[in-house]
């Protein structure tokens, strides 16, 4: 599939540079925001109620990300002095606010900020009727990952900082409105509806929502997962399709709490479907934003499945929601666990064969990026923009990396070390190091090899694989030769692949296990027969791109 020999496009665009996290000056235990949407002038009326505590030093000023949006006022809030302003001082992209006193280091201090945005360039989406379009229907949604929070609320916009979240919105009649965790409240009040959610579990800005719009309410009550409540909402005259789209969720509900060993950990489960999304879907905490375009009628039902979009964001609700990557360079396990779920779905509903075509399809997927545009390091923090790293060497690689730990560690040990891995890290922020770790307290394996080759590695092995049989001597070799480049700073890969030998009745199968260390490994296997079939690696477990030369001889 690949051509080593060729030169890779590089894969950091002009301007790049290595990316780290902000520092902390604070940690942000609670954010309450009371959002009033206007459609007639794309704007959101919107009050940021913070609550922060000082951690190492004294903090008189605080910056909070903040991009075009309108900031009216800023007020101290619950200390002895009551309510009383507080200076700020704003900027294209960010807001100064001043404390007088400071906090001190372990205090907390609330304050609230009240703004304005109007027509976001990002992060919120009024959907309206067009003269091209007059069927749309009239709708709003966010889109806050990767750091596009700050377009729609201020906030401390980055992955490693969690809270816990509640979310007042305020709608007209006949509306509903969605955001995460708990739906606590909803009454009606001179016109209009306002809904009050709850989020207990801390998460990160990018997984905060804010959905409205004339939804049609599916409340799921399939047995078998009454612990946790499912809805889906769709517009109008969708609700058949939604039932079709998302009617499997509860079994995977299921069966990812099984496989992971946490239950989901959120109160309830929300999938709403929205028009114009700019994704396939988003896994805001307890309230996943979907493409309408994955609600099929029946006709078209039959040929393609939400199945794997579906899964995808649920698994997310463990992998990257209640874990979640400290950095964006670090976002593959977000990303690369929540696809390899989709396939551990599918291997469960269809078996395994559809699992490890799944799995090929990955590979495939990864290879074809890496030998038509770049080669990068899974882990790579040298980007512009986060949202550059959103690509197949982060999903389909990623994937492929976990389905060629599976067969490393075998079946019980992976999802023990799994398991291992979301409970000790659950509501944390996590590098891959926290799951080396897990797998080494889990197993008793050291895999820092492992990782060092296949995540903070650039590429992958080009394997030729060659095999000869001596009918005389009745052995048969097998060759392995590395083709791609290898040098003082690209070492011949290290890893160990199974081969199959079998005669005419394949029930006869003899297994090896090879162990490769050099560029190329030569191995001579007694057989009592003839080897009718040729298998390497039978299980499908590698991460390479091979061709095969059998019965030449060499």
């Amino acid at each position: 599939m690949g051509d080593d020999t060729k030169e890779h496009q590089a894969f950091a665009l002009p301007g790049a540079r290595p990316q780290y996290g902000p520092d902390k000056l604070v940690a942000v235990e609670q954010i309450d925001l009371q959002l009033t949407p206007n459609f007639a002038t794309e704007s959101l009326d919107g009050i940021c109620t913070m609550t922060v505590r000082g951690l190492d030093e004294v903090v008189s000023r605080l910056t909070l990300d903040a991009v075009d949006l309108e900031i009216l006022r800023v007020e101290q809030r619950g200390d002895s002095q009551g309510e009383r302003s507080l200076r700020f001082a704003t900027r294209q992209d960010e807001v100064d606010i001043e404390f007088d006193p400071a906090i001190p280091s372990g205090e907390a201090r609330t304050f609230a900020i009240h703004y304005r945005a109007t027509k976001p360039r990002h992060g919120l989406f009024f959907v309206k009727p067009t003269s091209t379009h007059p069927e749309k229907i009239e709708h709003l949604w966010t889109q806050s990952q990767d750091q596009y929070a700050r377009y729609w609320f201020p906030c401390l916009d980055y992955p490693h900082e969690k809270q816990r979240t509640s979310t007042t919105i305020v709608v007209p009649n006949g509306w509903f409105a969605l955001g995460n965790g708990e739906l606590v409240e909803r009454r009606d009040e001179n016109g209009r509806t306002i809904f009050k959610y709850r989020q207990d579990i801390p998460h990160s800005t990018y997984l905060t929502t804010m959905v409205a719009g004339p939804f049609a309410e599916i409340a799921d009550r399939t047995a078998g997962h009454n612990r946790v409540p499912v809805f889906y909402y769709v517009l109008p005259g969708r609700e058949a399709d939604g039932e079709r789209a998302f009617g499997k969720t509860p079994k995977m509900l299921e069966l990812f709490e099984e496989r992971i060993g946490t239950p989901y950990p959120y109160e309830r489960y929300s999938q709403i479907a929205v028009s114009d999304f700019i994704f396939g879907g988003m896994e805001n905490t307890s309230a996943t934003t979907q493409t309408d375009r994955t609600l099929h009628d029946e006709t078209a039902h039959l040929d393609f499945s939400s199945d794997p979009l579906v899964a995808h964001e649920l698994a997310h609700q463990w992998f990257g929601n209640l874990l979640t990557c400290r950095d964006w360079a670090h976002a593959w396990l977000n990303e690369g666990f929540a696809t390899f779920m989709e396939a551990v779905w599918r291997e469960a509903d269809l078996g395994y064969d559809e699992y490890l075509y799944d799995m090929f399809d990955c590979l495939t997927a990864y290879l074809k990026e890496d030998s038509d545009r770049y080669r990068r390091p899974i882990v790579c923090n040298t980007f512009r923009d986060p949202i550059e790293i959103f690509d197949r060497h982060l999903y389909q690689k990623g994937a492929a990396v976990l389905h060629m730990l599976r067969g490393e560690l075998g079946e019980t040990r992976f999802w023990r070390a799994v398991a291992k891995y979301v409970r000790d890290n659950a509501q944390r922020t996590v590098e891959t190091i926290d799951f080396i770790r897990a797998i080494e307290e889990a197993t008793g394996r050291n895999l820092r090899g492992f990782f060092n080759q296949w995540i903070f590695r650039e590429g992958h092995p080009q394997l030729e694989v060659r095999v000869a049989w001596d009918a005389e001597r009745k052995v048969a070799t097998l060759a392995l030769d590395q083709k791609q480049t290898i040098d003082a700073e690209h070492p011949a890969y290290e890893f160990e692949v199974e081969a199959a030998f079998a005669p005419a009745e394949q029930e006869r199968e003899r297994r090896i296990r090879i162990r490769v260390e050099r560029a190329r490994e030569t191995i001579a296997v007694p057989l009592d027969f003839e080897p009718n079939l040729v298998r390497f690696d039978p299980g499908a477990f590698l991460l390479a791109d091979v061709t095969f030369a059998l019965g030449a001889d060499f």
